[in-house]
């Protein structure tokens, strides 16, 4: 056995292959909920082409290349400059409760996108946090700790199949995110 650590009892995996209907795929284990962990960075991609289709968001070489570190290298702080684009924040000092109000409805934003589709598998989905190498400080603690039931995930979102499920059937209707997905994670924006 190549890899004799891995387990398979321990282990899922989802292969979806974007096609018009019906979606063809396989699963090992895909309806096992597990820590999403950096599974929000495919979430946040989503959001991110979503944004720069609806010119909301300027292409950039900068967020050309934080997109590709935080897919083929998982880079947290690459994650960091995605997310504050996407939600108009940035990291800082901790508020005073007003402003920190404000700046949570903004980190929502990602939360009220796949709402907008009504699909089963994002009901209840909760993306507001930034992914983290050691702590979040200031008004990202303030956000992950002091706000109740304000962290990253929902029961579907640990299903890696229900999510790549739809990503998928949601690409295969459109064209330009199904050229998207194919070339997903080496993609660049112009």
């Amino acid at each position: 056995m190549r890899f004799p650590e891995l387990n398979p009892a321990r282990l899922a995996l989802s292969l979806v292959l974007p096609q018009e209907p019906p979606t063809l795929g396989f699963s090992h284990r895909g309806k096992v909920l597990g820590y999403p962990a950096s599974l929000v960075k495919l979430f946040y991609l989503v959001a991110t082409h979503a944004q720069l289709e609806a010119r909301r968001l300027t292409p950039s070489k900068e967020l050309s290349k934080a997109l590709s570190a935080m897919i083929e290298r998982s880079s947290n702080d690459a994650t960091s400059l995605v997310v504050d684009l996407l939600s108009e924040t940035t990291s800082g000092p901790a508020p005073e409760p007003v402003a920190l109000r404000r700046w949570l409805g903004r980190r929502e934003s990602v939360n009220r996108y796949f709402a907008a589709w009504r699909c089963p598998e994002f009901a209840g989905i909760h993306l507001v946090q930034k992914t983290w190498s050691e702590a979040p400080y200031g008004r990202e603690w303030q956000s992950c700790y002091e706000v109740a039931d304000n962290r990253n995930g929902s029961a579907q979102m640990r299903s890696p199949f229900c999510c790549l499920r739809s990503r998928a059937a949601k690409w295969s209707a459109a064209g330009a995110r199904r050229q998207c997905w194919r070339s997903w994670p080496a993609f660049r924006i112009a």
